[in-house]
């Protein structure tokens, strides 16, 4: 196989674009499949298959004197999921303070910090509450900010384990925030969620 990653990046490097068609048809669905994995998001691992394809045309004239090839391929996608993750969460922050933003010009500080308090107590509730499995999952995942396969590494489980135990511990505790915060403003409420959730 290595053989093979040889010739084709050997095409690369001569700048020949059949060599390199034949070279992304033939890893395209297997980069996709790692970055799907890591990311759990389509989108992502769309994005991934044509970052990794253009860092990878941008080098061709070097990549002859890279050892081993295909690993470097599945380094420069690993990497690139996760910048693209980081790029979302920086979004997803800064969405989060627009939204704190439109919030305070509606309720004082004092209030928005009565309320976040009164949401965390309950969120705390609601994750004690949970099955052993589900919290577990619940804390690496979102309090500890691990993967899922570094909490799956941690639990001796599978990501897929990780993945549904997360999903069944966040419907839960969704469920049990909205039935004790009914006098919550909704504003706070979707507010907290996509901060928290």
């Amino acid at each position: 196989m290595e053989e093979k990653c040889y010739n084709l990046f050997s095409g690369i490097s001569l700048q020949d674009e059949r060599i390199f068609r034949d070279f992304y048809d033939y890893y395209r669905s297997r980069i996709y499949t790692v970055a799907l994995r890591l990311s759990n998001d389509v989108a992502i691992a769309e994005d991934v298959v044509q970052d990794t394809f253009l860092k990878i045309w941008i080098i061709r004239d070097e990549i002859m004197h890279i050892d081993n090839i295909e690993k470097y391929v599945f380094v420069i996608a690993k990497n690139s999921v996760l910048n693209l993750i980081k790029k979302n969460e920086h979004y997803k922050r800064y969405a989060q303070e627009v939204a704190k933003d439109a919030i305070l010009r509606v309720f004082s500080d004092t209030d928005f910090n009565v309320q976040e308090k009164e949401f965390e107590d309950i969120l705390q509730q609601a994750i004690k509450r949970l099955p052993e499995k589900q919290r577990q999952a619940y804390i690496l995942s979102k309090e500890k900010y691990l993967t899922r396969n570094e909490a799956a590494k941690e639990l001796n489980v599978s990501p897929e384990t990780i993945k549904s135990n997360l999903e069944k511990a966040i419907k839960s505790i969704r469920a049990f925030c909205l039935r004790h915060l009914k006098e919550l403003p909704v504003i706070f409420i979707l507010y907290f969620f996509s901060k928290y959730f």
